[in-house]
């Protein structure tokens, strides 16, 4: 990594850390030093290629170079499908071992959850780039998410 894809990437390190991610790579196309600037890269996610957009802007005087780095496609995290479904009503969601999931629409995932004292099982299925997903239960009950 260069100069600037550096500290970008410690930065989105941090950011994805929050969803149980971890960045082992980031690979953006050569930055000509203009300011502002936004440019897409590519950030290597837990074994998956995702989309990062990366915004540069000067800080204050004497500050330097500002940037906001997020990952805007390509992975879903294990972790954000899980508090999903919390959010939506089913406890102790399980949905394996793997920390993220191609975010590449009509990719399949089955989940363990609970719901009303029954174990039971729900697919959420990728339905946009961004990590929608469409989660139905085995009664076939849709909900968007």
């Amino acid at each position: 990594m260069d100069a600037l894809e550096r500290p970008v990437a410690a930065q989105l390190a941090r950011r994805v850390a929050r969803d149980g991610l971890q960045l082992d790579y980031l690979d953006c196309p050569h930055w000509d030093g203009t300011v502002p600037r936004a440019m897409t890269c590519r950030g290597y996610v837990d074994g998956l290629v995702g989309q990062v957009r990366v915004h540069l802007m000067m800080g204050a005087p004497g500050s330097g170079l500002r940037f906001d780095a997020r990952l805007t496609s390509g992975v879903l995290a294990t972790e954000r499908l899980e508090d999903i479904l919390r959010r939506r009503g089913w406890r102790q969601p399980d949905c394996g071992d793997r920390a993220a999931y191609p975010a590449e629409v009509g990719v399949r995932i089955v989940c363990r959850v609970v719901r009303g004292g029954d174990e039971t099982y729900v697919v959420a299925v990728v339905s946009d780039r961004s990590g929608a997903v469409l989660i139905t239960d085995y009664h076939g009950t849709g909900e968007q998410g």
